[in-house]
């Protein structure tokens, strides 16, 4: 039987320069595993709710802002939720009932956190809104 061999450890091996690994371990930092963070904010699909009751639940794989130009900061809170079958789904708080509600909240990376559209309300001076309900655990 073929030895299996791992192409991207081969094509490693032949282009890649020797690297001090030491810096993490004393301490320091390591780009590649910030760039593996940021290369994976954003990149679940779209969670938009369409009606009362949609709700999303898994846990917190990324937070980050994404633009807006609707907020005085220009930014609102996103996160990538993997769900329990394993799908990665991206939540931008773009409404600000639920940007506050995150907020408050303030999940952290690896908790669970489950996040329940209500609908479109009409406040009490009458002005309408699309609230959320928003709960978030540390399970770590």
């Amino acid at each position: 039987m073929a030895k299996k061999i791992d192409v991207f450890d081969e094509l490693e091996k032949e282009t890649a320069p020797e690297v001090d690994k030491s810096a993490k371990s004393e301490g320091g930092f390591d780009l590649l595993d910030s760039l593996a963070e940021e290369a994976s904010a954003g990149g679940g699909k779209p969670w938009i709710p369409e009606k009362e009751d949609d709700a999303i639940q898994g846990y917190v794989r990324a937070i980050y802002t994404v633009p807006s130009e609707y907020t005085a900061s220009g930014e609102v809170p996103a996160l990538d939720i993997e769900d329990r079958d394993g799908q990665l789904w991206t939540a931008r708080c773009y409404h600000s009932y639920l940007a506050d509600a995150v907020t408050r909240k303030d999940p952290k990376v690896g908790w669970a956190i489950a996040i329940r559209y209500g609908g479109k309300v009409t406040s009490k001076n009458g002005r309408d809104y699309h609230a959320y309900t928003v709960a978030a655990k540390d399970v770590g």
